[in-house]
Parts: structure tokens; C-alpha cells; sequence
């Protein structure tokens, strides 16, 4: 909105985005996560490396992905639903994609650097 107080209150001439327009950026954005989450696997399996290595590398970047598909479900879960006609409870599904989405990330930034101690297992 214009004016940022328009997302929690009623402000006169405030002007926001329709309910779709904030969806389309939405699933630009969780189709560009997931791109980017999936994208090194070609780059991976061009690599002269065993093909165990290539799996498990191209696993651990693709996490990513778990992060993306968050994103699509928040979206869903968004377009069902409006902030302004529920109670705090009903606010709770969409908070647990917000986390799993967070938390998907994280796993994804931290994922690549569990390569060595893997290997080491196998």
C-alpha cells in the first residue's frame, strides 16, 4: 500500500495492490526459488565426478526446493484465506509454511558444507 498503516487499519485514500496482483509476484517469486534451487543439478552432473558424489551433491544444493514449495503452499493457504475476518488461531497454518520455509532455507545454505562429512561416511 501507499501508506503502510493501510495493511492493519483503515486509512483513507490508501492504495494497495489487489489480492491477485500480491499472488502473481508471489508465485514469480516461489518459480524463481525454485529455479535457482534446482538449476546447479545440470551444472553437477556435467562435472567428471562419481556418480555417488553427483548425487549427493546435487541432493544437498536441491534442498532449496523444500523452501520453494513452502513458498506455493503459503500462497495457497494466502488466497483461501483474509487476515481481516479471522482470529489469531486462524493464523496458524500460515505461520507454520512462513517456518517451514525458513527453515527449508537454512538447510539449504547450510546442506553444501555437509558434503566432506558425508563422504566420509560412505
Amino acid at each position: 500500500c501507499t501508506d503502510l498503516r493501510a495493511m492493519w487499519e483503515p486509512v483513507p485514500d490508501a492504495v494497495c495492490w489487489t489480492p491477485g496482483t500480491s499472488q502473481s509476484f508471489g508465485y514469480i517469486y516461489s518459480g524463481f526459488g525454485l529455479v535457482f534451487a534446482i538449476s546447479p543439478t545440470f551444472f553437477i552432473w556435467s562435472l567428471p565426478r562419481p556418480v555417488i558424489e553427483r548425487t549427493l551433491v546435487s541432493t544437498l544444493m536441491a534442498l532449496g526446493a523444500i523452501a520453494a514449495v513452502a513458498g506455493v503452499m503459503k500462497l495457497h493457504t494466502i488466497r483461501v484465506w483474509s487476515p481481516r475476518e479471522v482470529t489469531l488461531r486462524d493464523w496458524v497454518p500460515l505461520l507454520w509454511w512462513y517456518r517451514v520455509e525458513e527453515i527449508g532455507l537454512i538447510a539449504a545454505a547450510c546442506a553444501p558444507f555437509l558434503k566432506p562429512p558425508i563422504e566420509r561416511a560412505l
